[in-house]
């Protein structure tokens, strides 16, 4: 994440204008980064502890713009891939990424929610903005929607009820449930914004999907990690598998990188 939102964007930025500007150029790239790791530490240190439903900090500018971006897709915008290149542009390539928590239970909103937006404000690149639970929904991880655009939906049920569960976790089929709803709306994205808008998609890491899994979250796992690590490797391991069908099945789906 820190290399993606934050390292790969400043060093972009300083091949492409900053570069003759000498020290000041480089101070300006660390300024950048250094800040993109300090927001970063913050989120991990209080992602317990926030309301969720407000906004805190700055966002990296487009998330780094999904440097990774496979040239030879075919589905790499002209502006976007002359960007990264460090090629003259017209503007630099511009998106967002936000969750509207009433338009992201169901393949069909979110698809038209996303492509709501990218014809609003004329986005380069599009990232559709899953909701944060639908990985752990995999293992029966159950929730109330809200309805409200800035209001996330409660866990109704954990897919865990202790972390030692982990020790027996399977991995899942990615093309069912709600994994499979997500690859639905990423093929109805690309369908209808054609081929030249680069879509990244979003996949959290294993060990993230596991704090979202017990109901004691994020100090669970790491009691865990001390007392029985065998136990979390193989529940790792097992959303790992699952993790890695879906990133492949998206890459099926027109995605052109995954985030």
């Amino acid at each position: 994440m820190l290399f993606r939102s934050g390292v790969a964007p400043a060093l972009v930025m300083y091949e492409w204008a900053l570069k003759d500007l000498g020290k000041l150029g480089w101070i300006a790239a660390f300024v950048y980064c250094a800040g993109a790791a300090l927001r970063l530490a913050r989120f991990n240190v209080n992602i317990d502890v926030v309301d969720k439903r407000y906004f805190q900090g700055i966002p990296s500018p487009g998330d780094g713009l999904r440097l990774h971006l496979n040239e030879n897709t075919g589905g790499c915008s002209e502006r976007v891939m002359a960007a990264i290149r460090g090629e003259p542009v017209d503007r630099v390539p511009v998106s967002f990424w936000l969750h509207n928590h009433a338009q992201e239970n169901t393949a069909q909103a979110l698809a038209a929610e996303t492509v709501r937006l990218h014809h609003t404000f004329g986005w380069d690149f599009l990232k559709p903005q899953s909701r944060a639970l639908c990985f752990a929904e995999m293992w029966g991880q159950q929730l109330e929607y809200s309805g409200q655009r800035t209001v996330a939906p409660a866990i109704s049920r954990f897919a865990l009820r202790d972390a030692r569960e982990l020790g027996s976790l399977q991995p899942a089929d990615a093309r069912t449930g709600a994994l499979a709803e997500q690859l639905q709306a990423l093929r109805a994205i690309r369908a209808a914004v054609g081929a030249d808008v680069p879509i990244v998609a979003t996949l959290f890491a294993p060990l993230m999907v596991a704090t979202y899994m017990t109901p004691g979250r994020r100090d669970e796992i790491l009691r865990l990690m001390r007392e029985e690590p065998a136990k979390l490797d193989h529940g790792l391991a097992a959303i790992c598998e699952t993790l890695t069908q879906y990133a492949r099945d998206c890459i099926d789906a027109g995605v052109d990188e995954i985030g």
